[in-house]
């Protein structure tokens, strides 16, 4: 019988079959059990289950990326995926806790008013930063709560830059409440400055017409019944600067004629006569 171990020692006539090398079945007796082939990279089965809840994740606003990584798929199956079954946002109906304005158009489907929360179901077209924001983190906690991390992560993006304009709005408003109310102590100290100027005006000519009335010369004979009324004015003119030089009356100390207006100080016609 030939060696068929060594090639040299073969008969022409009887080379060996097809069998020997091809056919013959392998002996698992000490090897064991062939192990299964190892899956080709890039290629991984997932469960239509898992498929269905990726699908969610991405329509709710999770990023590509994000529900990639989340449900342990390849990029390009999921966007391959998402492009034959018509993954789209834009696609989809808008959801109920959404928002409208007033000047806008309404976020709702038909009927879908009813079901809304009025509370967060609309938004003024004056309301600021400050309640903004509070809808923002109402919207993350119900994100948070529902397991969409993607628009959990929007959400606390959006409610941290709306609280950040909420503090410059604050500020804007504080300054300007503070600058109203030194402008109105402004102009109360102005007024009252003013109305102290012109008293002291009116002091200073009731003083000097008093000081004109002290030293007016005696009448002359027989103009009495005409000079009574004159007198009688002057006599109270005096009395009235007396008052005024009185000490604590006036803080103003001394006549102020020479440093008052021209037109309004009095002095004595030449002669010694009242006109």
């Amino acid at each position: 019988m030939p060696d068929f171990e060594n090639a040299a020692s073969w008969d022409d006539a009887d080379p060996p079959t097809r069998g020997v090398w091809y056919d013959a079945e392998p002996d698992t007796r000490q090897r064991g059990a062939k192990p299964a082939p190892a899956p080709r990279g890039g290629y991984r089965i997932r469960s239509d289950e898992t498929w269905a809840r990726a699908r969610d994740a991405y329509l709710a606003g999770e990023t590509a990326e994000e529900v990639a990584f989340r449900f342990d798929l390849s990029m390009g199956t999921l966007r391959e995926r998402a492009r034959k079954e018509g993954w789209r946002r834009a696609d989809q109906d808008d959801p109920e806790w959404g928002y409208r304005s007033e000047r806008g158009s309404s976020l709702h489907e038909p009927g879908a008013e009813e079901r809304l929360d009025d509370r967060w179901g609309h938004i003024s077209d004056d309301e600021g930063y400050a309640s903004l924001a509070e809808r923002a983190l109402y919207q993350l906690r119900r994100a948070m709560a529902q397991g969409r991390g993607g628009a959990a992560a929007s959400w606390m993006r959006v409610h941290d830059r709306l609280m950040a304009r909420a503090e410059i709005e604050e500020a804007r408003k504080a300054k300007a409440e503070a600058d109203a109310r030194r402008d109105a102590d402004m102009a109360e100290v102005d007024a009252r400055a003013r109305a102290l100027v012109d008293e002291m005006a009116q002091k200073a000519r009731l003083r000097d017409l008093a000081r004109a009335a002290a030293q007016s010369p005696a009448p002359a004979s027989g103009a009495d019944v005409a000079r009574a009324p004159i007198d009688a004015e002057l006599e109270r003119l005096a009395r009235v600067g007396a008052d005024l030089d009185a000490p604590g009356r006036d803080p103003v100390s001394g006549s102020i004629s020479d440093g008052s207006d021209g037109s309004h100080a009095f002095s004595a016609p030449p002669g010694g006569r009242d006109p």
